[in-house]
């Protein structure tokens, strides 16, 4: 005798070949039910619920890191995969400022400021002005936004992304 674990097993594995479902798309939900909870005569079947996003295409967050993503894709050349996350890791750095927004950037010498004041915050003055390096400021117009970036000691890059028309940090790499 089969046991009921492994009918169900085969029925869903039927079901899949049925309808060509090879794997579950991201925003559909999926209950499961212990199988020995279910009486024998029970009928199964398969529904579908589209979960809400979780952030709305509207929202300014979202709005900022799929800009942020961009940038790191273009400017960056990270690729689309990791563009995404680090873009998230930019943006929740930047989130964790005491002040984000210094209103318009007017000038070169001005996002470069803001850019050494936003790292200074998050990775200490005392390591900003350690650095032997210089700052490199460029504006991108095509996003409308300063990137300030510095190369640390390491090796290693830290860069600030500000919005000309606002100064608004969207993100911070350190």
């Amino acid at each position: 005798m089969m046991k009921k674990k492994n009918l169900l097993f085969l029925w869903c594995c039927s079901a899949a070949l049925l309808t060509g479902c090879q794997s579950v798309p991201e925003n559909i939900a999926i209950e499961t039910i212990p199988v020995q909870t279910l009486a024998p005569e029970t009928e199964i079947s398969v529904t579908e619920t589209a979960l809400p996003e979780t952030i709305p295409e509207d929202d300014e967050k979202f709005r900022e890191r799929k800009l942020l993503k961009l940038i790191c894709e273009k400017e960056f050349s990270y690729d689309a995969e990791v563009s995404g996350d680090f873009a998230e890791f930019m943006q929740n750095d930047a989130e964790r400022l005491s002040e984000r927004v210094f209103g318009e950037i007017e000038s070169e010498e001005d996002a470069e400021t803001k850019g050494k004041i936003a790292l200074a915050e998050l990775v200490g003055e005392s390591y900003v002005n350690s650095q032997k390096t210089e700052f490199t400021v460029q504006f991108q117009e095509e996003y409308a936004v300063w990137i300030v970036t510095m190369q640390v000691s390491s090796g290693k890059m830290a860069f600030t992304v500000i919005r000309q028309d606002d100064g608004k940090i969207l993100g911070v790499y350190c």
